[in-house]
C-alpha cells in the first residue's frame, strides 16, 4: 500500500479560505436583503439567491478541498436546485419550518425557474473565485489542493502500487502507455 503525504498546513490553509468566502457570501447575501432599497433593482433581485448559491459552493469546498472544482459545483447546482424543486411540496410542517428566519432563509418559500439561473451564476462566479484566488494559493493552475494532484496507479509490469505526480508522462519509461 502507498502511502501518502498530506500537507496539513496547505489543506488546513484552503479549508480557512473556503471558510472566509462562505461566510462572506452570508454576510453579502444578507446585507442584499437588509439594503436592498439602496441597490439597483436588478442587484437585490438577484444578488440574495446568487450569494447563497455561491455559499454552498464554498461549503462543499470546504467539506473537501482536495476534490475538483467541478466536483464542488455540481454538488452545490444539485444540492441548490433540489432545495428549490423542495418548495414546491407545501406541506403544513415543512411550511411552518419555512416561517422561521432560518427556515425561510435556508428553504426558502416558493418555488421561482429563475432562482434555478441565479444559483447556476452564483455558483458559476464562485468557481471563476475560486479559480483565481484559490488555485495561487494552492500553488497549481487546476484549482485543486496538491493532493489532489498525486495520482495513485499500480504499475502493471511490477505489480505493485506507487504514487507520484502526473505529468503525462510514466517517471520509468517515458514512452510507454
Amino acid at each position: 500500500m502507498v502511502q501518502r503525504s498530506r500537507p496539513s498546513g496547505s489543506r488546513t490553509g484552503l479549508r480557512f479560505g473556503y471558510f472566509l468566502a462562505a461566510a462572506a457570501s452570508v454576510v453579502l447575501g444578507l446585507c442584499s436583503r437588509r439594503f436592498a432599497a439602496s441597490l439597483p433593482e436588478w442587484v437585490a433581485d438577484q444578488a440574495g439567491d446568487a450569494l447563497w448559491a455561491a455559499m454552498i459552493y464554498y461549503g462543499c469546498r470546504l467539506l473537501r478541498p482536495g476534490r475538483l472544482p467541478s466536483f464542488a459545483a455540481i454538488a452545490a447546482v444539485l444540492f441548490c436546485f433540489a432545495v428549490e424543486c423542495s418548495q414546491l411540496y407545501q406541506a403544513d410542517w415543512i411550511n411552518a419550518i419555512r416561517r422561521t428566519a432560518l427556515g425561510g432563509l435556508v428553504l426558502g418559500q416558493g418555488f421561482l425557474a429563475v432562482d434555478l439561473l441565479r444559483y447556476a451564476a452564483g455558483i458559476g462566479m464562485a468557481l471563476l473565485l475560486d479559480g483565481l484566488i484559490f488555485a495561487r494559493r494552492s500553488g497549481n493552475s487546476q484549482g485543486r489542493s496538491d493532493d489532489a494532484d498525486l495520482v495513485r496507479r499500480a504499475d502493471p509490469l511490477k505489480g505493485t502500487g506507487r504514487a507520484s505526480r502526473h505529468d503525462g508522462e510514466d517517471r520509468q519509461g517515458a514512452g510507454r502507455p
